[in-house]
């Protein structure tokens, strides 16, 4: 389930970042998956 939701934030991030970055912060990528969820909606 983690490796789902880290696959769409890596995804959202680099299209929103448009960054080769994988993930530039673990921490809030957690607690803003609703926040990318309800902005891309």
């Amino acid at each position: 389930m983690t490796s789902h939701l880290a696959t769409i934030v890596e995804h959202l991030r680099r299209i929103l970042f448009g960054s080769p970055v994988p993930q530039p912060v673990p921490v809030p990528v957690r607690v803003e998956p609703r926040r990318v969820s309800v902005t891309r909606r």
